[in-house]
């Protein structure tokens, strides 16, 4: 079984895989022995079937987010079903922060491929001190989706959008 259906499979049936995120698990298997290098900084695809009871302490966010990733740490990233959309979001591995890091799948690789070492723990209003990006990676993105990488990820991630944090919150209140 490939990355991409590990990862697949290992969805709640509300949460939508994105095509851009098989794309990813593609290129990153294709890749991965060649370079030798993350994708970006700690960034890791993986597949984290329990990972979301373990970091709530129960089940009660179970059906509402997809992990497809983690960071060095064992911070998460996941897509988040809110019931109107999905969007991308950040669970820091000791509870903070909850960060929404981006509204679709093709911003959230944009905003890898400016390089943070850790996206949830840096300054996003700042390019990278060091850039930590994977270049071939940069390219793979730019080029597949004809975007622009920009040089810091304020213009893509909104750190005072609260809704994510607000809704983990409440999840965990109800316990």
């Amino acid at each position: 079984m490939t990355l991409k259906e590990k990862i697949k499979n290992s969805f709640p049936k509300k949460v939508i895989f994105p095509q851009e995120l098989a794309m990813l698990c593609d290129w990153s298997e294709e890749n991965s022995a060649r370079l030798r290098t993350q994708i970006s900084g700690g960034f890791s695809l993986t597949v984290n079937d329990d990972a979301i009871k373990y970091w709530f302490g129960n089940e009660n966010a179970s059906d509402s987010l997809g992990v497809f990733a983690n960071d060095y740490d064992g911070s998460l990233y996941a897509i988040w079903n809110n019931g109107k959309t999905q969007q991308i979001v950040f669970l820091g591995s000791e509870g903070s922060p909850l960060l929404i890091l981006a509204d679709n799948f093709i911003d959230f690789l944009r905003l890898l491929a400016i390089g943070y070492d850790e996206i949830g723990f840096s300054d996003l209003s700042k390019t990278p001190e060091k850039n930590c990006a994977n270049a071939e990676f940069k390219t793979w993105v730019e080029n597949t989706f004809n975007v622009a990488i920009p040089q810091s990820g304020d213009s893509i991630t909104n750190i005072n959008d609260l809704n994510f944090e607000n809704w983990v919150n409440e999840k965990l209140n109800n316990l």
